[in-house]
This record gives structure tokens, sequence and C-alpha cells, in this order.
């Protein structure tokens, strides 16, 4: 994937960016173990009757202070209550979601975490 987006390659470059999403596309979720893995936000075990947020890696450097929640499980009560949501959320949606899709669509995240498939303009 080039630092630019999906949206900037062209010609050979585009079939670069195809195996890029198709490797993308085979880690879509965190690890989660019911009962074991731990919310990223409170450290609390996330137990199977509780409703989650999970992503993907997508934030490449370590140093970024979101780092440590990208590739992560998080209570999706903590996640609508924390304050650095509406910036994940950002970070999120101008990476993997401007990946276009084998299938035509792209992975858009709603402002509640819920990620969902729409079609790519």
């Amino acid at each position: 994937m080039t630092q630019n987006g999906p949206e900037a390659a062209i010609g050979e470059g585009r079939l670069v960016l195809t195996r890029a999403a198709e490797d993308w596309q085979n880690r879509l979720m965190a690890i989660f173990i019911i009962g074991k893995s731990k919310c990223s936000l409170c450290g609390d075990a996330i137990a199977s009757d509780q409703k989650r947020i999970a992503t993907t890696h997508f934030i490449e450097s370590p140093s970024h202070p979101l780092w440590r929640f990208s590739d992560s499980n998080m209570h999706y009560d903590c996640f609508q209550n924390w304050a650095m949501r509406e910036d994940f959320v950002s970070l999120y949606n101008s990476t993997i979601g401007r990946i276009r899709w084998g299938n035509g669509t792209r992975h858009e995240m709603a402002i509640d975490g819920e990620v969902r498939s729409v079609p790519a303009a």
C-alpha cells in the first residue's frame, strides 16, 4: 500500500495495491478469546455477552499515540466513551477505509466503531 492510499495508485501500481489489499483482507480482525482477551481501553476481560469493537493492525508506527489500539479489542461501551474515538475512527477510515477490495467495496468505520462494507466510489 502506498503512503498516499489507493486513489493515488494507477497503472502498474494498481496491481501492487491489489496484492496489498488482498494481504490486508487476510488479517481483518484482532485475535479474540472469549473471557480472556482484554479491552485495550479498560484492561478488563471481554465476556461473550459483551458487544465489542475490533480492528486489524492499521497503524504502523509504534510511536503513534493510537498504535496500541490498532489490532485490538475494546468493549463497545468503553469505545463509546473514549475521548480519542473520533480520531481513531478518522484514522481507520483514512487507511483501511480507502482500500478498494476485489468485490468493489471498502470497509468504513462508523462513529460508533462498527465496520461496514460499503460500495467503493
